[in-house]
């Protein structure tokens, strides 16, 4: 299958800001609600109350705005985990904070979730879930490679495995939530399903200190 052509664009640093989170909202809220084939350049410029000119001239197609859009919010997500983590003395209470944090984050935030739906519908050739590729995976990802040195989870799968199992099972969650409309809280079962993940990622061998 052939590429989309991409139109060459400007630097979008060099775009305000406040027009910037604009654009980003109206893609969220209106990419959330239908496929980007429904979609217009002109529908998404009066939503962010911005020129055709200047969504065409930063972002060239609705695939970048797509995937601008789904960046901000990851970036967003990163933060709240990022945060949630520090400070937290113990391995296993880290883990299930940033695990914890995610669930909420999608429950409080369901329109990106939906927005990251639609980044997998929409290029079925990539090869990962636009979830994974996220910044928040690489805080994940370090905390889980430290829990294999450390000897706290299991060492007989490599750490790119290992982030995919604890990664694919919220995302899985968050997506199949969604999927079936389901209006029961994911997040509030947290703690449960922790427990269930930590049962299969951690060392057999290890022993937690009392």
């Amino acid at each position: 299958m052939a590429r989309k052509k991409v139109l060459p664009t400007l630097d979008r640093t060099l775009l305000n800001q406040g027009i910037q989170r604009r654009i980003e909202l109206a893609v969220l809220d209106l990419f959330s609600a239908k496929p980007l084939s429904q979609v217009s350049f002109s529908e998404i410029a009066r939503s962010a109350n911005t020129s055709l000119q200047t969504l065409y001239r930063y972002y060239g197609s609705k695939d970048a705005l797509l995937t601008a859009s789904l960046e901000h919010w990851m970036t967003q997500l990163t933060s709240h985990v990022y945060d949630r983590i520090k400070g937290v003395e113990t391995y296993r209470e880290r883990m299930k904070n940033a695990f914890c944090e995610v669930l909420d984050y999608f429950e409080e935030h369901p329109d990106v979730a939906v927005l990251a739906q639609h980044a997998i519908s929409n290029d079925p050739e990539d090869e990962r879930d636009p979830l994974i590729k996220q910044g928040y995976s690489q805080v994940l990802l370090a905390e889980l490679e430290s829990g294999q040195r450390q000897g706290i989870l299991n060492k007989h799968v490599s750490s790119d495995v290992m982030f995919d199992y604890f990664a694919g099972s919220f995302i899985r969650l968050v997506q199949s939530s969604i999927l079936r409309g389901s209006k029961e809280s994911i997040a509030g079962q947290a703690n449960d399903l922790f427990e269930m993940l930590w049962r299969g990622i951690a060392d057999p061998s290890y022993k937690e200190p009392l």
